[in-house]
Parts: C-alpha cells; structure tokens; sequence
C-alpha cells in the first residue's frame, strides 16, 4: 500500500514527461558541474601550492647560499691566520701580531674584529695569559690587549672553549656600545704534535646580512627573518624585535606555537594567524650555524589566482546549464508530441476500438515501437476473433467435463473409504511391531548390563587371583625368614651353653688362683717370722716377703672380683639361655601359624581359579545372548521399520485417495464455473470492436 501511495505521489508531482525530464537531467548536471568544479578548483590548488613550495624552495636555496657565502668570507680570514701561526706562533712579538691583525681586518670591511688567544703559558713560559685584538672603530682599526686582564680571563668565555676543538661560531649578540649585531669565528691553531696552542677570533658585523634579510621579498607582501638556535631573531623586517625577542615568546600565540615547532624541524612549512589571515611559513636550518632561515607569505596572495579560476568555473557552469535547459525542453518537447498520439491510442484501445493505428514516420525509436503496437493491434484483433470462436466450444466441453466429474466423484469416495479401513490395520499392526520393538530392547539392555557386570566381575577376580597369589608368595617367604630365625635361635641357645660350661670353668679356676693367693700369704708370713728371726740378715729377705705378702692379696682381691663377675655372667647366661628357649618356643608357633596361613592361602586360591573359570563361562555365556538378543532386537525392528512403511504407505494411499477425491469436486465445480465464464467471456468479447 505504501509503494501504491509513493507511486501516486509521483504521477502527482511529475505531470508530463517533460517534468520529470528536467527533474532527473538537471540535478545530475548540476552535480556533475559543482564535481568538475570542486576537482578543477583541487587539482589547481595542489598545482599551485607544488609551484610555491618549488619557488620557496629555491628562494630558501638562494638566500641560504648568499648567508653560506657571506660566512665563509668572513670564516677564511681567522682560519688562514690560524694556519700560518701555526708554523712558528711564539716567534712573533706582540707588536707584529697588531700589524699583522690589522692587515687581515682591511681584507674585509664586514669583519669587526680580530683576535689572538693563546693557551695559559704557550706563547712564553713566564706568561700566563697573551692575546691581542684588532677592531674597528670609525674609519680606524684600534688594538688592545685588554682580554689579557687575568679578571677576564679568556679560556673560560663561550667562544673560546667552542674554538678549542675545532672551527666553530658562537650565536649572534648585540654590542650596546657599538649597537651592532655581530657573531664571532673560533679557530683553533695548535703544535707540530697537535696540541692546542691557542685559538683565533673573527667577530663578524652582522648588518649587512641583516639588510639583505630586510631587502628580501616573497612575492608582493611577504617576509625573510633569520633567526639563532635559541629562536631569537637575528634579521627581519621589524628591528624592534631583532635581538630582544624570541619567535617562542611572540604575542601572537599562533605565530608563537608554530616557532616551537620550526626551531625543532630541520625544513618544512608551519602555518599561523595574522592580521592579514593565514601565512605559510616556509623554513631551512643552516648546517653551518644551525640558525633558521624562514620565508612568510600569506595565503590570501597565494591563492589569489584561483579567486579568478573559480568565477570563471561558475560562469562557464552557468552557461552550460542555459544550454542544457534549451536542449532539454526542445527535446522533451518532442517526445510528448509522439507520446499524445500513443496515448490517444491508448484511450481508444481502453474503449475497445481496436480498429485505429499509429502513423510512422522517420526510422527512429519511436517509428520502430509504432511498428510493433501496430502488429500487435493487428495480433490482438485475430485473437480475439479466435477467442470469440473457441468460447462456444469451451462452454460446451464444460457441460460434459461437470458431468464426468460427478461419477468420478462417487467412485473416488468408495477407493477411499476402501483404503481407510486397511490403514487402521496397519496402524494396528505397527503399534503391536513397536511394542514388541521396545521390549526386545530393553532385554537386549538387560543382557548387556549382565555382560558388563560378568566382565567387571571376571576383572576383579583376576585382581584378586594376582592379590593372592602375591600373598602367597608373601607367606612362603615369611616361612623361610621364620626357619632361619629358629635355626639361628638353636645355635645361639648352643653357644649360651658352651658359655655357661667355659664360665663354670673360669670360677673354678678363679677358686684356685683365691687358694695359691692364700697360700702364699701364708709362706709370706712365716718368711716374715723367719727374717725377723734372722735378724740384720734376713731384711733383705723381710723386704721380699712383704712383697710376696702384697701381691698375695691383690691376687686374693682380684680373684674375688673374678668370681664375682663369674656368679653374674653365668646369672646373666641362664637368662639368656631362658629367653632363647622361650623364643625358640615362639619361632616354632609362629612357623605353625604361618604353615596354616599358607595353607589357607592356598585354598583361597584355588577357589578363586574356579570362581573366575565359572565367571568366564557366564561371560561367554552372556555375549552369546547379548549377540542373539541383538539379533533378534534388529529383526524385530526390520519388521517394525516394514509396518511403519506399509502404514505410510496406506496412509499416502489415503490420502492421495482423498486428495484426488477432493479433485474430482474441485473438477466438477471448476467446470461450472468454466461454463458460466464461458458465457461471460462471450459477453465481453462481444464489446470490442475488431472490424
């Protein structure tokens, strides 16, 4: 309904076709206008900007060389002086360095000044400090050794130390009291064995570069400046700003904030804001010095011829859409001339005449598509004469086709009937096939949970076959450790003995030696008495008795002792002799138990060999169910699977039945409604005009 809607609306707001021409040519000129002339204005501009960054460039490259230069002018005077000093430098006095500065000064009228600095103690061991400078002043050149002045002391200033390696430049400052911008060359000159012996200064005047950077034009309105490492500016157009100000610090924070970026860059273009618009900013750091040479110029003069390309665009733009609007109407013009005649034939043709015909004219489309509608009215008029014809017959077919229908309709309810009574069999059938189905499986489930547990059972009975054989094994080597034992327990009750009867034998002897000891106490005293009796003859033999006497009973003491540990040894063998039997008792039944744990073992064993023999047969027993019950389960589902396809098969046969009953009616009522349009069709076949 929407697109009914949207469709309306255009035929609403397009009336003729001489609109709607000019609503679908116009806007895609005009796009195609305004896209060749944003394209043309592009292209231009990167034209144009290619041409000024290709004329800054050389710009850049020009002023660049003149600064270059300019600087290697005034460089070659410290450097030629530096090499010739260095063939004899403490050979010369102090008066002709003075000549000899001033007459290098008057080689170049840029150069301010010029001076000599030696190292401490190099041009004479009892001079610390030596230097000599040469400088203008007015229309004269003055010299002074004023540097020399220990309180400057001149190795510890800036451009000494930069000049002590090799040639170098200090950035540009301003003299207050001579009010010129200058910047200062540092040579250094040294030894036949390269060690330093001093250096050599040229202060250059910058004013002239200055006025040069002043006198150059970019195009109509722009700018040079020069400016130092730091940002400062050196040369410019505005000289309140030379030396005192930073391009960083600017007021202007545009300009300030594109300075930070063009003093990191080596070259490239920075844009800013002015008071007269955009400027580009086109810069180039000078190798030698490391100052920046940039090049203004605003954008509103750059781009001014394209002001002039763009008005010429919309004025050629302009004309083409006259001409195309000429072009169109004169055209569409001559479309709906040849399109009224269509519709009017059109209109004859809604009306039924299909009598009239269009006039050709020209071999063009339209010629060639008033060709066809005239065939085709020609076409139309047989056909409908054709159709006029065939209609008669039609309505008579119709008649016989309702009759037929009828009588096919009456049989086709019998089939059907007929063919319902056998699908409700066959329904009946499979629901018993699927019954049985269903219970097959579930024994076909039952076995084979019976099979799974016969194999479990028949894998836990050979864990426990391998369990006990293991402990067997276990036992049988208990019983060999418990007859060693009982042998070693034998041996050791028959050495406790030996060692009862060798102590037995130690304690008599103890008793004798206890005997000897007392007896020879005794013959220790009666050879006492004797001596005594002897007198101063018998001391000597007194002395010995006592001897005998002493060792008699130490002999006695020691024996005593003997006997003792004898009484305690044999004491401590009886108990040894006591345990060793009891444990003998011990081995003997623990050998006994083990010999009935053994046997029982044994038996375990055996009996569960025959548990798990049995538990294979019930394996193999339950596979071969489980096999034939899968046999059967599969069977039964074949013949499951055949009754449901047999029952599809009688409910298709139904069906189609019913359907092609359904038919026949749908036949017998299309072939009343074919006779009624037939004698419809006639009706209106007999309103158009074909002759």
């Amino acid at each position: 309904m929407g697109e009914k809607f949207l469709e309306k609306k255009r035929h609403k707001g397009f009336k003729s076709i001489r609109t709607r021409t000019f609503a679908i040519i116009l806007p895609a000129f005009l796009v195609t206008l305004l896209i060749v002339g944003v394209v043309a204005y592009s292209y231009s501009r990167s034209i144009i900007q290619q041409q000024i960054q290709n004329k800054m460039d050389i710009q850049l490259s020009e002023v660049t060389s003149q600064i270059n230069a300019n600087l290697t002018a005034h460089g070659k005077v410290p450097e030629v002086l530096a090499r010739t000093l260095e063939t004899a430098a403490s050979g010369f006095s102090l008066e002709q360095y003075r000549t000899m500065l001033s007459h290098a000064l008057e080689s170049n009228e840029d150069t301010f000044g010029l001076g000599i600095y030696f190292e401490p103690g190099q041009y004479a061991p009892d001079t610390q400090l030596f230097s000599t400078y040469a400088y203008r002043d007015g229309e004269q050149i003055v010299t002074t050794e004023q540097y020399s002045d220990p309180s400057y002391y001149y190795p510890g200033q800036a451009w000494y130390i930069i000049g002590k390696d090799k040639t170098g430049i200090t950035d540009p400052y301003y003299d207050p009291g001579t009010e010129i911008t200058m910047t200062t060359f540092a040579v250094p000159f040294f030894q036949g064995d390269r060690s330093l012996q001093g250096v050599i200064t040229g202060d250059i005047n910058l004013t002239t570069m200055q006025q040069q950077i002043e006198a150059t034009r970019v195009g109509d309105s722009g700018f040079a400046v020069l400016l130092d490492t730091q940002g400062s500016y050196i040369a410019g157009p505005d000289a309140d700003k030379l030396m005192k100000l930073r391009i960083t610090e600017e007021s202007n924070e545009s300009l300030a904030q594109a300075g930070t970026e063009l003093i990191a860059g080596e070259r490239g273009m920075v844009k800013y804001t002015s008071d007269n618009g955009i400027e580009q900013l086109y810069y180039q750091k000078l190798p030698a010095t490391g100052w920046t040479l940039g090049l203004t110029i605003s954008e509103a003069e750059l781009y001014a011829p394209l002001q002039s390309l763009l008005l010429t665009i919309i004025l050629v733009g302009a004309a083409g859409l006259l001409i195309t609007i000429v072009a169109v109407h004169l055209y569409s013009r001559a479309i709906a001339k040849q399109l009224d005649e269509v519709n009017s034939l059109a209109e004859a043709m809604a009306e039924g005449d299909f009598t009239r015909t269009l006039p050709i004219s020209g071999a063009d489309e339209f010629a060639r598509m008033a060709g066809h509608i005239n065939r085709m009215l020609s076409r139309i008029r047989e056909l409908l004469i054709q159709v006029s014809d065939n209609t008669l017959q039609v309505a008579s077919t119709s008649e016989q086709l309702m009759s037929s229908s009828i009588q096919t309709e009456e049989t086709t309810g019998e089939v059907v009937r007929a063919i319902k009574g056998v699908a409700s069999g066959a329904d009946t059938q499979l629901q018993a096939t699927g019954e049985s189905a269903r219970a097959m499986e579930e024994m076909s489930a039952g076995v084979q949970r019976i099979a799974e547990s016969a194999v479990h059972t028949a894998e836990m009975t050979e864990l426990v076959s391998e369990q006990a054989n293991s402990g067997n094994d276990k036992i049988a080597e208990i019983k060999a450790q418990m007859q060693m034992i009982e042998r070693t327990v034998t041996e050791t009750s028959g050495h406790m003995a030996k060692l009862a009867g060798w102590t037995g034998q130690i304690g008599s002897f103890a008793g004798i030696i206890a005997e000897i000891s007392s007896q020879t106490n005794m013959l220790a005293l009666n050879a006492s008495i004797e001596a005594a009796r002897a007198g101063v003859y018998g001391r000597g033999f007194a002395v010995v008795a006592a001897e005998v006497k002493k060792l008699s009973e130490h002999t006695a003491d020691a024996a005593g002792r003997i006997g003792g540990l004898i009484v305690e040894i044999q004491a401590g063998s009886s108990r040894a002799v006591e345990s060793t039997s009891h444990n003998s008792r011990l081995v003997n039944t623990g050998m006994q138990r083990i010999s009935e744990a053994g046997e029982m073992f044994s038996g375990i064993l055996h009996g569960i060999r025959e548990i798990n023999s049995q538990i294979h047969e019930v394996s193999s027993s339950s596979e071969e169910l489980l096999a034939g019950t899968e046999q059967l389960t599969a069977t039964v589902d074949q013949l499951a699977e055949i009754a449901r396809k047999a029952a599809g098969h009688t409910q298709n046969a139904a069906s189609s039945s019913e359907e092609q009953l359904v038919s026949v009616q749908e036949v017998a009522s299309a072939s009343k409604a074919l006779a009624s349009r037939a004698d419809g069709l006639q009706l209106l076949i007999a309103q158009f005009k074909v002759s």
